[in-house]
This record gives structure tokens, sequence and C-alpha cells, in this order.
């Protein structure tokens, strides 16, 4: 009995330090998975925390972007149009999206060297050439059908010393920039053209038809180059009191550019007939014609307006040109015109003005253009006053550079029977650069 009772003490001892090493194993076991638990834990914390912050900074950027977004569509958000324009902008973006309008950009700069001479004095001036003047056109038209073009333009003229303008005393007159143009209009091919705004009247350039191809150099409007000049009495310093080249020679072209309504007839045979209205009841007409007749090329003008006034005389005035270019080159031009003079006191301002060229292709660069021309000039400053002229010019085109070069000589006489005058001596010499930018 004794010995049973030993054996079942140590066996007892024995199971309990089995199970108390067991429990020890599984507690310190349980310990370090908690703390690896605890570890696992921090770590996913720590990345929450992470994917909340860039979860809340996207989200500020998201409205960043939303704001910018917003503003820009207050900014570039189109007005808000009526119901009852409705068809006429979705007509517009129409044709804007199907590409029917032209829009143009154009001009020229035209800068010259004139050297005087009046018998006294010589003198040098650099200008703008008066005879087409540096200008930029910006316009657009757009074609609903093709026998309808609907458009407008702006055309604006730039003067920096013109040469019309500049005087023995002002080499520098003031620079300016002249609104030419600026219109709309529409054409149609079988009943004429319309127009209204600044532009050309009837009967601007009826006196100025030319086909010789040196008007950049020489026209009918002779006094475009060098018309400020003063002619100078014999023996005497004192010359600003004398009449100018502008008082004694104007080549009386109708009524130029102004704010009009004008309407051109359709064309038949190459001619049609102009009219327009004008402020203070001024009306103008003419009768045009253009065409080539077996490679003849020919065109002219005639023209009449209601009264307007020349220097101190009022009255209509009539003008008129022609001008012919055959095929080999030879080309011929005349211009005319009169003002019906009102008072009884005074003769009617009249002119001629007469001009013989030659346009052929010496050179592979471009066109050659020389000609000669003479004109006389009646009663414009005074009474039995006459003004001659004589010139020779020469334009060479460089066809490739969209430029011309020319060069020209000219000499002014003026008559008149209580004064004696010396005449006016003027070389010229400039450049012509066109562009044209069509989109």
């Amino acid at each position: 009995m004794p010995r049973l009772g030993s054996s079942r003490a140590f066996f007892v001892t024995i199971c309990s330090s089995l199970l108390l090493t067991t429990t020890s194993s599984v507690f310190a076991a349980t310990a370090k998975t908690t703390s690896n638990l605890r570890k696992l834990v921090l770590q996913q914390q720590k990345q929450l925390a992470l994917q909340a912050k860039e979860i809340k900074q996207l989200q500020q950027e998201m409205h960043t972007v939303k704001t910018t977004r917003q503003q820009r569509v207050i900014i570039y958000k189109r007005p808000t149009t009526p119901k009852h324009s409705k068809k006429r902008t979705d007509l517009f973006k129409l044709k804007v999206n199907k590409k029917l309008v032209k829009f143009h950009v154009k001009g020229q700069f035209n800068q010259a060297m004139i050297y005087s001479n009046d018998s006294r004095q010589n003198k040098l001036f650099f200008t703008t050439n008066e005879n087409s003047v540096s200008r930029v056109n910006i316009g657009a038209d757009i074609h609903p059908s093709d026998k309808i073009t609907v458009g407008g333009h702006v055309e604006l003229g730039l003067k920096l010393n013109s040469s019309s303008a500049v005087t023995q005393n002002d080499p520098t007159p003031p620079s300016s920039i002249d609104m030419r143009k600026i219109e709309v209009f529409v054409k149609t091919k079988h009943l004429g053209n319309l127009w209204l705004g600044k532009g050309s009247t009837a009967t601007d350039n009826t006196s100025e038809i030319d086909l010789s191809g040196t008007t950049v150099a020489a026209y009918s409007p002779v006094n475009y180059i060098g018309g400020g000049l003063y002619f100078r009495t014999p023996g005497s310093d004192v010359y600003t009191n004398n009449p100018q080249v502008n008082d004694a020679f104007d080549n009386l072209d109708g009524f130029s550019r102004k704010s009009r309504i004008g309407y051109d007839t359709p064309k038949f045979h190459g001619a049609w007939v102009s009219a327009s209205a004008m402020e203070n009841n001024s009306a103008d007409v003419a009768l045009k014609i253009k065409q080539n007749f077996h490679n003849i090329k020919f065109a002219g003008a005639i023209g009449q307006t209601t009264k307007q006034t020349i220097n101190d005389v009022r009255g209509n005035v009539t003008d008129g040109s022609f001008s012919v270019l055959l095929p080999n080159g030879l080309n011929g031009t005349v211009a005319a015109g009169y003002v019906n003079a009102i008072a009884a006191s005074r003769k009617d301002p009249n002119y001629y003005y007469v001009k013989l060229g030659l346009l052929r292709k010496y050179f592979h660069l471009g066109k050659t253009a020389v000609s000669l021309d003479y004109g006389k000039y009646s009663n414009f400053d005074q009474n039995n006053d006459i003004g001659k002229t004589y010139g020779a010019d020469i334009v060479q085109y460089l066809e490739g550079w969209n430029l011309a070069i020319y060069a020209g000589y000219r000499k002014f006489m003026l008559t008149r029977t209580s004064a004696s005058f010396k005449n006016i001596n003027i070389v010229l010499a400039g450049a012509i650069f066109k562009f044209n930018f069509l989109r």
C-alpha cells in the first residue's frame, strides 16, 4: 500500500510538471502571437492613416479642378441667345463649321524718295507715295450661293510724310492713319452690287483709268508727287505766299471715297453703270467699261457729280478717262475733266492728260513698264492760269518677290498773266511691296 501511494504521487508530480511546461509554452506562444498581432494592427493603422491623407489630398485637388472648370465655363460662356434669334445663331454656326466664310488680310507698303529743284533750292524728301499709299485691308465674305456674295472690310491708309504734302520748309508733315474704307456689301450675279459705308463713290477713279503699268510712278493726278511744293518767283527768296502745285493741278476725280450708299448694275458686255448717294444731298453717276477684245485690253469711265468745291470754284464736275493695251505691250491713256463753275466771274477749271507707254517682259524677274506723259491744267487757282507738266517713268516688277521698283522725272510749269514763276523739277525713286493672306 505505501508503495502504491508513492507511485501515484510520482505520477501526479510528473503530470503536473508536464502540464505546467505545456501551459507555459502555450502562454509564451500566445504572448508572442499577441505581440505580432499588435505590430500588424499598428502597421495597418499607419497605412489607413496614410491612405486617408492621400484621399483627402485627392479630394482637394478634384475640388480645385472642378472650381477652375466652372470659372472657365463662366469666362467663356456665350451670352444667352433669345429664343427669337435661335435660328439665326444656328445658321451662323452652320456656316462657320462648313468654312463658308473667307477671311483676308492684304495690303502694301509704298515708300519713296523725292529730289526737287525749284531753281533756287535743292531738297531731298523721304515720303509715302501718294500715288498708291501704304495700306492694310482686313475683310471677310460669305457665299450663301454661287450667285450671291455678302461681306465687308475695313481699309486703313498709312502715311508718313505724304509725297503730296511735303514742302520746301516742311519735309516732315504730320503722319496720318486715313480711314479709307469701312463698308458692307452684297454682290449678286444678276441683280448687281450694293454698297453701304465709307468707300469708293460712283465717280471714284473715273479719271484714273490707266493700263500702262506705271501708275505707281505717275498718272493723271500728277500733283500726288510734289504737290506741296511752292512755285518761286524770280529774284525773291519769299515763296510761301505763292501758289503750290496742288493749287494749279487737279485731275477732278469725282467724289473719291465718302460715306455713301452705292449701287452697280449687272455688267453687259463688260459695261455697267454705278450710282451713289451721300450726305448733304450729294450724288454721282458713272458709266464704266472693261473689256478684252482679241487680246486688246481696254477700259474707260465717264462720270458726273452734283455740285462740289474745287479750290474756290463751286460747280458740277464731269470727268473721264480711257486706256488701251495692245498685245505687243504698246498702250495709250487719256484723261480729262472740267468744273461747270456757278460763279459768272470764274472760268471753268479744266484739264487734259495723255500718256504713251510700253509694257513688256524683258527679264525673267517680271514685266518692265515705261511711259511718257503730258498734261495741261487751266483756271484752277486763278482765271487764265495755265499749268503744264510732262514726265518720264519706269517700273520694274519683281513678280516672285511681290515687289516693284520705280523711278521717274517730272517738270511742273505755271504761267500767270500777273506773275512769273520758276519751273519745278522732280526726280522720284521708290519701291512697293504687296501682301495678301487668305483663309
